[in-house]
C-alpha cells in the first residue's frame, strides 16, 4: 500500500490475509509468505474494510466512495458494485451461511444485500445517527442469525421502529444502543 492501512482481515482457513487502505485500493497476501497475490482496485476513495465470506470464496470491501464492492478471493476480480449510499459506508459483514451482505455508514441505514447477486435485499431504517458497525450473531442471548448494530449516540431511546423487528438495549451509561433485527 502507498498510504495508511484500515483494515487487516485474515480469511477463514488462515491462508490469506485481505488489507484496506486510504490508497483506493484492497490487498490480498499470502499469509504464509507475505507475498502479494492480488490487488483490488476499482474505489475512488479509501477503502475502510475488506472481509473475507465464512467460505473464503468472496471478499466485499467498503469505502469512502460511499459503494461495497464484491470479488472473488481466488482471482481478484470485481464480480459486482454495491450501489446505493449517499455517504461513507464504513462496515460490513457477512451472514454465518455467506448468503447475506449487511452494510453500514454515515447515512443511517443499514442495508442487507444478496451475497450471490449483489442486489439489495432490504433497508433497515430510523437510526438518527450514522451506523459505525454490524455484525450478524449467534450468541448473546439472540436468536441464531439476527444482526446486531451499534450506533454512537448522545442520549439512550430509539427515533424509530422497523415493523417491529427491532429491539433496542442501553448499555451502561446509554453511550451505546444496541439494536437487534431479526432476519
Amino acid at each position: 500500500h502507498t498510504s495508511v492501512v484500515y483494515d487487516a482481515t485474515f480469511s477463514p482457513d488462515g491462508k490469506w490475509i485481505a488489507t484496506a487502505s486510504d490508497d483506493t485500493t484492497a490487498r490480498i497476501w499470502d499469509a504464509a509468505t507475505g507475498r502479494l497475490f492480488a490487488q483490488l482496485a476499482g474505489h475512488s476513495e479509501a477503502v475502510r474494510q475488506a472481509i473475507y465470506s465464512p467460505d473464503n470464496r468472496r471478499i466485499v470491501t467498503v469505502s469512502d466512495d460511499g459503494t461495497a464492492r464484491l470479488w472473488d478471493a481466488s482471482t481478484g476480480q470485481s464480480i459486482e458494485v454495491l450501489r446505493g449510499y449517499a455517504g461513507i459506508i464504513w462496515r460490513a459483514a457477512f451472514s454465518p451461511n455467506g448468503k447475506l451482505i449487511v452494510t453500514v455508514g454515515t447515512d443511517s441505514i443499514a442495508r442487507l444485500w444478496d451475497a450471490d447477486t449483489g442486489k439489495a435485499v432490504a433497508d433497515l431504517r430510523g437510526h438518527s445517527k450514522r451506523i459505525v458497525d454490524a455484525q450478524f450473531t449467534l450468541d448473546g442471548g439472540r436468536q441464531p442469525g439476527q444482526l446486531a448494530l451499534h450506533q454512537i449516540i448522545m442520549r439512550a431511546g430509539l427515533h424509530g421502529r422497523h415493523r417491529n423487528i427491532l429491539t433496542d438495549r442501553a448499555r451502561d451509561n446509554n453511550e451505546w444502543q444496541i439494536l437487534a433485527a431479526s432476519l
